[in-house]
């Protein structure tokens, strides 16, 4: 349509050139400049003509290019609109996949709810094949698939632990806690690194359990509450204990080679028959403790509290005994002579009568000694 328009326009301009030529030389004689004023008004038409030639080539050329240009425009658009119908198929998929993924945690959930929840109810069965089969089964939860469930088992297997059972039962409970009682202390002990002395630190409330025969060792329970918690016969061998509040206590027989009880509370505590070999013992309050039997041997004493405690039968030897308080505790033959062979023991506190025996004991055994 453009290039029609043009080719009026210059048919126009012809018609109008030669109409103006007609009269131009109707005129004839107009004056002696009409041939001059011919001959340029004849050159400024071709000029003009020209002009309005390359125009219109111009313009035909602008158009090739776009025309050129359009098989291209058209791949472009029609890529772009087959990128953004896979990018809504992709968006639908991925959107669909986490839809299933939430649907099947949910029900996953859901199905340990109603199984954790069975065993639960189970353990409080009046049959024994029961409870047993409960307190296995318990167990599986603590797998590392079940990570984020097994604070909620170490919460049932502690509380279980605090009641009465049978002894087979209790047996199972215990082999369960022992593996979840590691990763809550693991979890406990990480937080309470960041939390200065000074402040208020986390504290795992074993307080009341019946853990005995249990196997603890290498544990971290520092400034755990075992008030009153039973662990007799219990592996603690080179746990850490520090701080620890165990007051009342059934702590007989314990097994405590190279544990770190540094100033742990542990008052009218029962601990005959312990062992403490090469344990950290600093300022631990042993008051009025049954320590009868107990065995200290190489054991860091310095500054501990065994006043008013039963120390018949114990064993100090090679034990630092650094600022030790004696006073008002209960000694026999076999722990006053243990105590002289322990480091430092004449900078300990004892009666005035007891030191009078001790001293004695000295005398006695470097006169043996030197015959």
């Amino acid at each position: 349509m453009t290039r029609n328009l043009i080719k009026i326009i210059l048919w126009v301009l012809i018609v109008f050139a030669a109409a103006q030529t007609m009269v131009l030389a109707g005129e004839g004689s107009s004056g002696p400049n009409s041939e001059s004023l011919k001959q340029l008004e004849s050159a400024k038409l071709r000029q003009e003509i020209k002009k309005l030639e390359i125009e219109n080539q111009k313009l035909g050329n602008n158009w090739s290019t776009i025309i050129g240009l359009a098989p291209f425009l058209t791949s472009v658009v029609a890529l772009f609109g087959v990128f953004i119908t896979l990018w809504k198929h992709l968006s639908e998929q991925s959107r669909q996949r986490d839809l299933d993924r939430k649907n099947l945690e949910d029900d996953r959930i859901r199905r340990f709810n109603d199984k954790f929840n069975s065993i639960v109810e189970n353990l409080g069965s009046d049959s024994p094949a029961i409870q047993a089969s409960a307190a296995v089964s318990i167990q599986t939860f603590l797998k590392p698939e079940y990570l984020e469930f097994h604070d909620q088992v170490f919460m049932i297997l502690m509380a279980n632990l605090k009641v009465q059972h049978s002894d087979v039962i209790r047996q199972l409970l215990t082999a369960g806690f022992e593996k979840a009682i590691r990763v809550k202390s693991e979890l406990i002990a990480s937080e309470n690194e960041k939390i200065e002395e000074k402040d208020e630190k986390i504290i795992l409330d074993l307080s009341g359990c019946i853990l005995d025969h249990a196997d603890m060792s290498k544990i971290n329970l520092g400034w755990a509450n075992l008030r009153g918690a039973s662990l007799q016969h219990a592996n603690l061998k080179e746990s850490c204990l520090i701080r620890v509040r165990a007051d009342g206590a059934n702590l007989e027989c314990l097994k405590g080679t190279g544990v770190d009880l540094e100033k742990a509370r542990l008052k009218g505590a029962n601990l005959s028959g312990a062992v403490f070999r090469d344990a950290n013992l600093k300022w631990v309050h042993l008051e009025e403790a049954n320590l009868s039997n107990c065995k200290f041997e190489h054991s860091l004493l310095q500054g501990a509290h065994l006043e008013n405690s039963v120390l018949t039968g114990a064993h100090f030897e090679q034990a630092n005994l650094n600022n030790v308080f004696f006073v008002g505790a209960e000694l026999d033959i076999t722990s006053m002579t243990s105590i002289v062979k322990a480091y430092n023991w004449r900078k300990a506190h004892f009666d005035p009568d007891i030191r009078e025996k001790l001293e004695k004991i000295e005398i006695r055994l470097q006169k043996k000694h030197r015959t």
